[in-house]
């Protein structure tokens, strides 16, 4: 789960701008992450195969993502840990990584209608495996503690 959450933070768009000019609908910008180095990418158009100067421009809005998939591998390795408790902190990390992109990467102001929209959704994705992650805890001591 914590490979493929991280692998899902390193390829999702970040943000999608979609504008409405006239009755056609097209995408206007998509930033993501490891888009830019696909060959031929129309978003970005370095001659570099792998960039330094865009990876470390990217890491702080890749993390948060990969702080979700760090704490879902450290969730299934903690006895103590309950689900209430995961469920709050993926939440806060998904809010994080939200407020981090809309304040960025912020939405251009113009005159034709358009859909400005974050899809940095990692911890959303996280959410629905708690109970493959979080054991439930049956009591609140083990047998040899007194």
């Amino acid at each position: 789960m914590t490979a493929f959450l991280t692998i899902w933070t390193l390829v999702i768009p970040l943000k999608v701008i979609i504008a409405f000019p006239s009755r056609l609908v097209h995408v206007s910008a998509i930033y993501a992450g490891l888009w830019a180095y696909i060959p031929g990418n129309p978003f970005y158009s370095s001659a570099l195969v792998f960039d330094v100067l865009y990876t470390t421009f990217m890491i702080p809005f890749w993390f948060p993502g990969i702080a979700v998939a760090w704490f879902v591998w450290h969730a299934s390795k903690d006895g103590n840990m309950t689900r209430r408790r995961y469920v709050e902190i993926v939440v806060a990390l998904q809010l994080i990584h939200l407020l981090i992109v809309w304040i960025l990467f912020p939405c251009p102001i113009s005159f034709t209608p358009h859909l400005c929209a974050p899809t940095s959704i990692t911890g959303l994705l996280a959410l629905p495996f708690v109970s493959r992650i979080v054991k439930d805890i049956d009591s609140p001591w083990t047998d040899n503690d007194n």
